[in-house]
Order: C-alpha cells, then sequence, then structure tokens
C-alpha cells in the first residue's frame, strides 16, 4: 500500500529522531560509510534501510528495469551528519556494512 505524499513528508522529518525507514517503517542499520567506496561522502555512518520487503526497494526494482537498468536495485538512506536521505544503491550498502 502507498503512502500519500503529505504523510511520506512528515515521516521523513522525523527520520532523525525515529531512525526508521518512511516507507515501510523498519528500524534502519547503521553502516560505516568512512574507508570505503561509502567514504567519498565524507559521513562517518549512514543509515539504510534493508528491508527486502520494504515499498521503496521493491519498487526500485521496477523504475530502474523501465529505464534499462536490470539487477539493479536502491534503498532508502539517512546521513545524519548531513541530515539528508534519498536512495543508495543497494550494492553500494553492502560495502559498509559491519
Amino acid at each position: 500500500m502507498a503512502i500519500d505524499k503529505e504523510a511520506l513528508a512528515a515521516k521523513k522529518a522525523e527520520v532523525r529522531n525515529t531512525l526508521a525507514c518512511p516507507h515501510c517503517d523498519e528500524k534502519l542499520e547503521r553502516v560505516d560509510a568512512s574507508g570505503n567506496a561509502l567514504g567519498s561522502w565524507g559521513s562517518e555512518t549512514i543509515y539504510v534501510c534493508i528491508s527486502d520487503d520494504c515499498s521503496y526497494f521493491r519498487g526500485s526494482v521496477e523504475v530502474l528495469a523501465a529505464q534499462g537498468a536490470t539487477g539493479g536495485a536502491y534503498r532508502f538512506f539517512f546521513d545524519p551528519e548531513k541530515g539528508s536521505c534519498g536512495p543508495i544503491s543497494a550494492s553500494t550498502v553492502w560495502m559498509g556494512k559491519r
């Protein structure tokens, strides 16, 4: 079930406090972003939704396939140092996983 844009925006605004994915409400996983490909972002740690049932992740497979990028996917991430969130390549996430 898709969440409406207003409710999604409200959940995104609370990610810093909840550390929960605004798309599926699952707890975000802490990922070390230093010393690897993620380190180029300049942040030590990011938080990523690793739920394979997340609507954001599942929808990304279809979106990318429609663009001709088969086999790809992205996940929701939150960077607490910058206060930003958005998509991150699902394969990149595992580079920083502890």
